[in-house]
């Protein structure tokens, strides 16, 4: 669990924080997400009050939205390069665990 002095990032998930009360940037950030296929998760930064913390480790990623890869940021223009890197692992990480399970459920049965 995050303690309120830190900041971790998700290490299995692919999020996108945003300016929930910027209207360009939620346009933005639905852009984003429709790109990806609802793959990349949209949340404003209003809503994690620990993200404060993050911005004093990055403060030129203040202002602008940050695409969390695997728990590395990308931040500024960064993000829309980002995007079909972080569509093509979920891809990719998709067929692996498909074809993770489909190799455990083929032994079993054999």
């Amino acid at each position: 669990m995050n303690s309120p002095a830190t900041f971790r990032a998700p290490a299995d998930r692919i999020v996108l924080f945003y300016q929930g009360s910027c209207s360009k940037c939620r346009f933005l950030a639905k852009l984003v997400t429709g790109m990806s296929l609802s793959v990349i998760k949209k949340v404003p930064i209003e809503r994690k009050e620990s993200l404060k913390f993050f911005f004093e480790d990055h403060p030129k990623a203040r202002g602008y939205p940050i695409l969390f890869i695997n728990a590395r940021p990308f931040y500024s223009g960064y993000v829309f390069l980002a995007v079909p890197l972080a569509i093509v692992m979920s891809w990719v990480n998709g067929v692996i665990k498909i074809t993770r399970y489909s190799t455990k459920h083929y032994n079993k049965t054999s």
